[in-house]
């Protein structure tokens, strides 16, 4: 297969944290790959999962003794880029994300009538646009135009198994946002 040329102001495809195929119909816990089956509530997740001291969760015995992989970051297999471009393409970590805001300078900007913002870098000037794609919750896109949400490789594990790091760009405000995985996010890869 043979992945699509995107531009610097596309929006891209969305996905589920640890999901590899784009653009499905649903963004929801019923829907999400690492869900027992018939299940949809978050409690039931069956991959990437860390103590985290929430013992109604299936990665906890009855009583109450971590049972989970221990997983905190994708594996190849479960790495949109990997998976949709093949090695060594993949999904950043969260210190290589935290790197690119500590070291570059970003702007927000439209580029070709996209909304979104520039960052440069300076150490040596290069820049990327990143667009304000939005993110995908059940059936519906929102915040297109205003916000953009981009996946890291990285659960978020000062909080719970349900989240995963991320980061994001807000259009003329702030926001604090704790992503559910199965929400539908862009990934905009790297490669070492």
């Amino acid at each position: 297969m043979q992945p699509r040329r995107i531009e610097a102001t596309d929006y891209g495809d969305y996905y589920a944290w640890g999901e590899t195929e784009p653009n499905k119909a649903v963004y929801y816990w019923s829907t999400y790959k690492w869900m027992q089956t018939g299940k949809d509530d978050w409690r039931y997740i069956t991959k990437y999962t860390f103590a985290d001291d929430q013992t109604k969760g299936i990665w906890y015995d009855s009583d109450g003794n971590f049972i989970g992989d221990n997983k905190e970051t994708l594996e190849a297999a479960d790495d949109a880029a990997t998976a949709n471009l093949g090695s060594p393409w993949r999904m950043p970590t969260w210190d290589e994300i935290k790197e690119l805001f500590d070291n570059c300078t970003y702007t927000e900007t439209t580029q070709d009538g996209v909304n979104g913002y520039e960052m440069k870098s300076k150490k040596n000037g290069n820049s990327i646009f990143l667009p304000a794609a939005g993110r995908r919750i059940d059936s519906e896109l929102y915040d297109a135009g205003s916000q953009g949400f981009y996946w890291s490789s990285s659960l978020r594990t000062s909080y719970a198994n349900y989240t995963a790091r991320f980061f994001y760009i807000v259009m003329s405000g702030s926001i604090m946002y704790v992503p559910e995985r199965c929400t539908g996010f862009s990934v905009r890869p790297v490669r070492p």
